[in-house]
């Protein structure tokens, strides 16, 4: 019963909020434009377990620049910043 709700509540939005699916794309747009900065980023930085790096999406749009999530157990605890170094650069 929770997922048909939240499937419901979903939908709704999605017909609420028309601009959203012009914002998705606009994403997949950045993302693709930068696919090779964002995965050389990616391989300079390690994870070991319970750490997770995600991309942060909102941040992909600046070319020769990649912000990622560092998570513990699924809760944000840095920023790691790669402005085209090659190695990560800072937490």
């Amino acid at each position: 019963m929770l997922y048909r709700n939240l499937l419901e509540d979903v939908k709704r939005l999605w017909l609420e909020h028309p601009e959203l699916e012009c914002r998705i794309c606009g994403w997949i747009k950045d993302i693709k434009a930068n696919r090779s900065f964002i995965s050389q980023a990616r391989r300079a930085f390690r994870e070991w377990k319970p750490f997770m790096v995600y991309i942060n999406v909102t941040n992909v749009k600046k070319k020769g620049s990649a912000v990622f999530s560092l998570r513990f157990n699924g809760q944000e605890v840095a920023e790691i910043n790669n402005r085209g170094h090659g190695q990560g650069s800072g937490l």
